[in-house]
């Protein structure tokens, strides 16, 4: 028998008032936030945590770290990044437009089995379409074109251009994952969706410890590729965000402190406030039934991810670097 919300917020109110000796601010802390990606939890629960949760990381960072100078890392110093852009922007949601004017449902039955109810969204099915969630799928084309940003400026002007490769091109593929997800419906799909929204994260602190340590790059590269593949033999139906979102907060803080400075800090901030603010507006879809929060997730979602990529890539110079 299914649960209802109201069960699922009584129990997690009990697990949270459990003593956990281990560890139990951040187990709390952590079991809250997932139960509002799930759509648990009313969506003031986590805008009542976007000043401390942007705002104090931002603060301590800067007081942390050293008096370095950033660089300035320009947001589209060359024609490529904007042909690049549109191209992650426009090519996906043209395949599936035209698919979906020639295909249906029945072309996705190579995935297996469609799922019964779409409790992951309130947008309203389009039955036995090749689209069945047109708002949902269409705006997946946030992360296909923020990966092809990123992999463009890995190829022209980013630093750890081995790893903004990884990240970008899969969070290229993160995208074109989520389009397939949500015109789907596939069980099938949203297991790949979901490792992928995993390995994401996972490569995006990559990237952040890889700027600041450049000498180990290759290695932290290879060993992120490792573990990406045992994951995905291993993978259940969800991804464990927590401990790739820690170890991505831990690159930000080795980034700078090795570093010596906090780089362009507006970045940062923006970057934090746009991704907890996608995780508020995708609630808006699951928890109140506004159809339009799902979209509005991802738009927010791409953007946090490149803002923070944006600012990390502005910290100072190494001085071995600075030097040449």
């Amino acid at each position: 028998m299914r649960k209802s919300p109201c069960q699922y917020g009584a129990n997690l109110q009990r697990s949270l008032r459990r003593p956990t000796p281990r560890g139990g601010m951040l187990r709390a802390e952590a079991a809250l936030w997932e139960s509002a990606r799930r759509g648990q939890q009313p969506p003031l629960t986590v805008l009542s945590r976007l000043v401390p949760v942007t705002l104090i990381p931002a603060a301590l960072l800067w007081a942390c770290t050293g008096p370095a100078p950033p660089v300035y890392f320009p947001l589209h110093p060359h024609p490529v990044v904007a042909w690049a852009t549109a191209a992650g922007l426009l090519l996906p949601t043209a395949i599936f437009y035209l698919a979906d004017a020639f295909l249906d449902a029945s072309a996705w039955q190579w995935l297996g089995p469609t799922q019964k109810h779409a409790d992951s969204t309130s947008e309203a099915e389009r039955t036995g379409a090749f689209v069945l969630h047109p708002r949902n799928a269409y705006s997946s084309h946030a992360q296909t074109a923020a990966g092809s940003y990123m992999l463009s400026r890995a190829y022209t002007d980013a630093r750890a251009s081995v790893a903004s490769v990884a990240y970008g091109a899969v969070l290229f593929l993160m995208g074109i994952a989520s389009f397939v997800w949500w015109a789907s419906r596939r069980h099938a799909a949203q297991r790949i969706d979901s490792w992928l929204m995993e390995t994401v994260c996972s490569a995006a602190a990559v990237s952040y410890f890889a700027v600041g340590a450049l000498e180990h790059e290759m290695a932290l590269v290879a060993a992120w590729a490792m573990v990406t593949t045992w994951r995905a033999a291993t993978f259940s139906r969800r991804g464990n965000l927590l401990w790739p979102n820690v170890a991505g907060m831990g690159g930000h803080w080795f980034a700078a402190l090795s570093l010596g400075g906090c780089g362009l800090m507006g970045r940062y901030i923006g970057g934090l406030v746009a991704l907890t603010l996608g995780l508020v507006l995708k609630m808006h879809d699951t928890k109140q039934g506004h159809a339009w929060g799902t979209a509005a997730f991802h738009y927010a979602s791409a953007v946090g991810a490149l803002l923070i990529w944006l600012w990390i890539q502005s910290l100072p110079l190494s001085a071995a670097r600075a030097g040449t």
